[in-house]
């Protein structure tokens, strides 16, 4: 009986998805299926996909067109068959004890667990066995607060999550940010949630990851998902954990002034979207304590000498 479903989105990572099984396949898999979800790859990756498929019976591939990150995902649930599900990305690493303290968190009373990880760049991290560490449970109004807390993270990887709280709850499709629009409706659902140290993930900062994009075009369509994401966690957290909404309109502030600089250095067209970022802008009461005071000088000049604020930002551009 399948007990826990690990969950990898695969998309173009001919450089990466090796590496990323291997970390996997020298465990104990009892007990544990991985699908991994090819979302239309042309470089490769898709045989990689079939080829540890055949090889290990634990390992399924399911194939889509480019569909995108959000509806691989919401295939992956469809077809996870385990009690459990956690995630990962196809260019990151786990541990060599990663599934043991799956299992170990998975025989809790808890419906989500939040681990800890590693942030690595190019060079390789040791994945040895991680020392074992407690559970502890932690209230959901500290998990709210605490979303950008790069500990806890509106991010699915570091979690191990209950298959049932999936129920209703979808990733929203061609969207980029589909973790921070959905992983705090999990979170909410969840019933009790517990949080180890234990760092058994490895995250890539991969500047070829698609969150990581150079060109104008993609940086917009990128700072809109993640404005959207933002909004709609913001209307959601507001009338149960106002405190976690005001620190979360405190990140959208600045995606949007992220927004409004690729806008502005860029020349593009400005829509709906940039109306509303200007239009927040104005109306958001800054303060020293809670957004600092480099915030607080960035609103004031926007509002006051908007001419030199665009002046500022076409000097510095690039």
């Amino acid at each position: 009986m399948t007990n826990i479903t690990i969950i990898i989105p695969v998309y173009n990572q001919i450089k990466y998805i090796e590496k990323c099984l291997s970390t996997l396949i020298k465990q104990s898999m009892d007990g544990i299926e991985v699908i991994l979800v090819d979302d239309g790859s042309t470089d490769g990756s898709q045989k990689i996909c079939d080829d540890y498929s055949k090889k290990y019976p634990f390992i399924r591939t399911i194939h889509q067109p480019n569909l995108g990150i959000a509806v691989a995902r919401n295939m992956g649930i469809k077809n996870a068959s385990g009690k459990w599900i956690s995630w990962i990305d196809s260019d990151d690493l786990v541990s060599s004890n990663y599934v043991e303290s799956l299992r170990s968190f998975s025989r809790s009373d808890f419906d989500v667990v939040i681990f800890g990880y590693r942030i690595f760049s190019d060079a390789l991290p040791s994945v040895g066995n991680v020392e074992k560490r407690s559970i502890k449970k932690i209230s959901k109004n500290e998990v709210m607060k605490n979303l950008s807390n790069v500990n806890f993270g509106n991010f699915l990887w570091n979690k191990l999550f209950k298959k049932e709280l999936f129920t209703n709850i979808s990733f929203p499709n061609g969207k980029v940010y589909e973790d921070i629009a959905t992983t705090f409706r999990l979170l909410d659902k969840a019933t009790k949630i517990g949080i180890s140290s234990e760092k058994i993930y490895f995250y890539r900062q991969n500047n070829e990851s698609i969150v990581h994009q150079h060109n104008s075009d993609k940086a917009i369509t990128l700072l809109e998902d993640r404005i959207d994401a933002q909004r709609k966690l913001i209307n959601y957290l507001d009338s149960q954990y106002p405190l976690a909404a005001e620190l979360q309109k405190h990140e959208m502030l600045i995606a949007m002034f992220e927004y409004i600089k690729e806008i502005e250095i860029s020349n593009s067209d400005k829509n709906g979207i940039y109306e509303y970022c200007q239009e927040y802008i104005k109306s958001y009461d800054p303060s020293i304590k809670k957004d600092g005071i480099k915030i607080c000088g960035k609103v004031f000049l926007f509002n006051n000498f908007y001419r030199l604020y665009k002046f500022i930002l076409n000097v510095h551009k690039g």
